[in-house]
């Protein structure tokens, strides 16, 4: 019997890059070599994305699988770098058994897990055991996570962030921070137990117009702005917002003003919840509010997702004219949403023009990249003999976006899913001669 040799790791760990993504190829290159079996694992179970529907018992079964495992191999849970908890389902007091037996493994999980990086939690707070809500809270203080993703919570209760260490990077959306315990009345907030003594930098915030009670909208910006705030914004580089409405522009406004000089990357996806019907929803035309960015002077990158109707807004030229001559920008992103069945490829033309005209005024020395989309929605597709949608056609006449030569097409879906252009992760992997100073 030939016995299995060793094999490079510097091999081994460029086998196991290569196949990060096929789990099943993974398994098999454990069997072949031990040298493969660790790096494999580690791999294998760096992102646990698990999913519980509280009312169908969906997901328990392979909940107890992987506490099970995880019990008797505790070093297998030590590998769990990314985790994303989703609940869906009515679970509301008082707890049934199912439900209470289906927190108690989530919470005896979560106990178990010591070196996440990243959490993301897609659930309902209230409709958590308090022996649940309590290992969140306990993984949220841990000393090794720098991330969380807080994803449509309510209730979601300041106390969880009191002890945190070393998170960077905050992504809100669709959550409503709360901040009073329960039963408490607005004029006995106890700002000593709920926030700590030291400050944390925040590097990255996303977040979106649900993010906010719209009664109460200086709340959320006074979290990150006010001086008793334990997150300290002054160092942050990158600023995402996710909808158009005034609440939303109001705290975008608040948080700007404090870390303006430092931002680099800016994105604004304003079609996240703006969906529906392109007649009533995209094609408004209703005023919306706008963002000055003339304070950002150390910006890089600069990202916008709009709709036709928003592109013939001169609001855009705008911001970008009062940051011309005193800039860094080097790459600029234009998502448009764009009906074909429409004349909107010359309302994009009546847009681009402009804009072509303005990035090639010499105002803008950086410029590296510029990257346009055109979003379609999901029944239509591009068509080659309409000549009114061709690339050609569209930055016909325009010097600048002729020579970058960019222009994607892609379906409005693939703009707004985790994975598309407008994705945080996406945006801070693109290639890039200065992201080495920010990261």
């Amino acid at each position: 019997m030939l016995l299995s040799k060793s094999i490079p790791f510097d091999i081994v760990n460029t086998i196991v890059q290569q196949l990060h993504d096929d789990p099943v190829a993974l398994r098999t290159a454990s069997l072949v070599s031990h040298s493969f079996l660790i790096p494999s694992q580690r791999c294998l179970f760096s992102k646990i994305d698990l999913w519980v529907n509280y009312s169908r018992g969906g997901g328990y079964a392979k909940l107890r699988q992987l506490l099970c495992l995880f019990t008797e191999r505790p070093d297998l849970p030590l590998h769990v770098r990314h985790f994303h908890l989703s609940t869906s389902g009515e679970a509301e007091p008082p707890f049934t058994e199912s439900v209470c037996a289906i927190d108690s493994c989530i919470q005896s999980l979560l106990l178990l897990l010591q070196n996440v990086r990243s959490f993301t939690l897609y659930t309902s707070w209230d409709r958590l055991t308090i022996t649940c809500q309590n290992a969140i809270l306990q993984l949220c203080n841990s000393p090794q996570l720098n991330h969380i993703d807080a994803q449509r919570l309510h209730a979601f209760p300041m106390a969880c962030f009191s002890k945190i260490s070393r998170v960077s990077r905050f992504t809100l959306r669709g959550t409503r921070i709360s901040y009073l315990p329960k039963g408490e009345h607005k004029t006995t907030v106890m700002e000593q137990d709920i926030l700590p003594r030291m400050k944390y930098c925040l590097d990255i915030l996303e977040f979106d117009e649900n993010s906010f009670n719209t009664q109460t909208p200086d709340r959320f910006s006074n979290t990150f702005t006010q001086p008793s705030s334990f997150l300290d914004i002054s160092h942050l580089w990158l600023l995402k917002l996710n909808g158009n409405s005034i609440e939303l522009m109001e705290e975008a406004w608040n948080i700007i003003q404090v870390a303006a000089a430092t931002l680099k990357y800016f994105i604004w996806d304003l079609l996240s919840y703006r969906l529906g019907p392109p007649d009533n929803e995209f094609h408004h035309t209703k005023p919306f509010g706008t963002i000055d960015i003339s304070r950002m002077s150390n910006l890089h990158f600069l990202a916008f997702a709009i709709g036709v109707a928003q592109a013939n807004n001169t609001w855009i030229l705008n911001s970008l004219a009062s940051i011309a001559g005193r800039n860094r920008l080097e790459t600029l992103m234009i998502a448009i949403y764009h009906h074909p069945c429409r004349t909107d490829s010359l309302n994009i033309r009546d847009f681009l023009t402009p804009l072509d005209r303005q990035l090639a005024s010499g105002n803008f020395p950086n410029l590296i990249t510029v990257i346009i989309y055109l979003g379609v929605p999901d029944e239509e597709t591009f068509s080659t003999k309409d000549t009114r949608i061709t690339r050609d056609f569209i930055i016909d006449g325009m010097p600048l976006l002729r020579k970058t030569e960019i222009l994607r097409v892609e379906n409005i879906d693939a703009l707004r899913r985790d994975s598309g252009p407008f994705c945080v992760d996406h945006i801070l992997a693109m290639p890039s001669t200065w992201k080495r100073d920010v990261v």
